[in-house]
């Protein structure tokens, strides 16, 4: 045993220490190109708390090397048994809301990090001003949907501008509530005469 005495008299022994392990990080690259190193196990809703807490209070899902998965699985680790079971849990309910075909509605559901809530309306545009979406539904129900800079729009199965939005378009509108905001995070615009989404 190596044992040492500092200058106060304080006695200690190498064997006791261990050595420090590097951090193995991990680089992800965002929509815009930019490239961010994390530590190995971060999840999404950590990703997005680091770009701004107001963004990890809005997310659900995220997507990881092109597949939707849900925001509390592991950043890192796409093929892992917890990342396919979440995503398969957020397809089923995708799919179940979908098969809905309600006009409008909103549901709210427990996460780790705290309640979330979702919102969607199937219906008519009435206007656009700015940011703000006016949408009525069909039996009058008009909620304003706010654009944001992860809003997307898609009209005849291809992305699209939010210059495409116009007053009487049929459409589509889906994404987070947040206080007695909801946020557009997708907008379809369907031809008229074609069946709801």
């Amino acid at each position: 045993m190596n044992d040492h005495k500092s200058e106060s008299g304080f006695q200690y022994s190498i064997t006791n220490l261990k050595p420090v392990e590097p951090v193995q990080k991990v680089t992800l690259t965002f929509p815009d190109g930019a490239k961010r190193e994390y530590p190995k196990g971060t999840t999404g809703l950590d990703v997005a708390k680091a770009i701004s807490p107001s963004l990890a209070k809005r997310t659900v899902a995220m997507v990881l090397n092109g597949v939707l998965a849900d925001a509390s699985v592991t950043a890192t680790s796409p093929g892992t048994v917890a990342h396919r079971v979440a995503l398969r849990r957020l397809r089923r309910a995708l799919i179940r809301l979908r098969l809905l075909g309600g006009m409008y509605g909103q549901f709210s559901f427990e996460t780790k990090k705290g309640p979330r809530t979702l919102a969607f309306e199937r219906g008519t545009v009435t206007s656009v001003a700015g940011a703000d979406v006016a949408v009525r539904a069909t039996d009058g129900t008009t909620w304003t949907w706010v654009l944001t800079g992860s809003s997307v729009i898609r009209e005849d199965g291809t992305r699209t501008k939010a210059s495409a939005l116009a007053a009487g378009e049929q459409v589509f509108a889906g994404g987070p509530v947040s206080g007695s905001t909801r946020d557009a995070r997708l907008i379809v615009i369907r031809k008229t005469g074609t069946k709801p989404a």
